[in-house]
């Protein structure tokens, strides 16, 4: 009983009477480890908060993770019009006024949300991907193109898709990275040179790159990573 022992069984025993309670065992442990499963998957909701589950779900969304049964299940969890039109922003993250920190960002984002719902109404949600560039979906009508212009005049950095679905949404975040990910700062474009002629050396590494360049490491690796959305490493 102190061992949670579901079962005995008394020697002489077949080999089919050991199979089955071996199944008999892993079925309920396969249940056991079910149940655990759903219930942190319901405490972690439930200490999450509703727009912290949409910066979530627009996350995965843009990213492509959602199935189109998740999605569907998403949508009516958070409450959101599943057949409607939506306009797409996306703002790089080489913007200054974002800022550094995380802090400051987060900061940012919450003050740009703000100002986005007085500008135009609507189901705003706003995250981070993971490049820090700043994605913000809303529902709109046709009728709303005024107020999505008021928008890009206080923010022309963001690029606009409108009239699109929430299927759309992950196929214009890539194309958007793809015009993003090709690097023009000649720092960049000079590392990616010295990077494909010394990559297979042993002791070629961020520390002798930079060194080559006369960078700082800190420097280099954050403007690989907006000019191409790679690490030094990953490239």
């Amino acid at each position: 009983i102190e061992l949670n022992v579901c079962q005995y069984l008394l020697k002489p025993v077949s080999a089919e009477r050991l199979r089955e309670a071996v199944e008999n065992a892993t079925q309920a442990l396969r249940q056991r480890q079910s149940k655990k499963q759903e219930f942190e998957r319901a405490l972690k909701l439930n200490n999450m908060s509703v727009d912290t589950l949409r910066e979530a779900f627009l996350g995965r969304l843009a990213q492509g993770l959602l199935t189109q049964d998740e999605l569907e299940e998403e949508v009516w969890l958070l409450s959101l019009p599943g057949n409607a039109q939506y306009c797409l922003f996306i703002m790089t993250s080489d913007e200054q006024a974002i800022g550094i920190t995380v802090r400051e960002r987060q900061i940012y984002r919450l003050h740009l949300q703000k100002n986005l719902k007085t500008l135009c109404p609507g189901e705003w949600i706003t995250t981070f991907d993971v490049y820090d560039n700043i994605i913000a979906l809303v529902n709109v009508s046709p009728q709303d193109d005024d107020r999505i212009d008021g928008v890009l005049r206080q923010y022309p950095a963001m690029t606009p898709y409108r009239g699109i679905g929430l299927n759309d949404v992950a196929r214009r975040y890539e194309a958007w990275l793809e015009t993003r990910q090709t690097p023009t700062a000649p720092l960049v474009l000079e590392a990616m040179n010295i990077i494909d002629q010394h990559y297979g050396e042993e002791t070629f590494d961020m520390t002798r790159l930079t060194g080559m360049l006369q960078v700082s490491c800190g420097c280099l690796g954050r403007l690989m990573r907006q000019q191409t959305g790679m690490t030094f490493n990953e490239y």
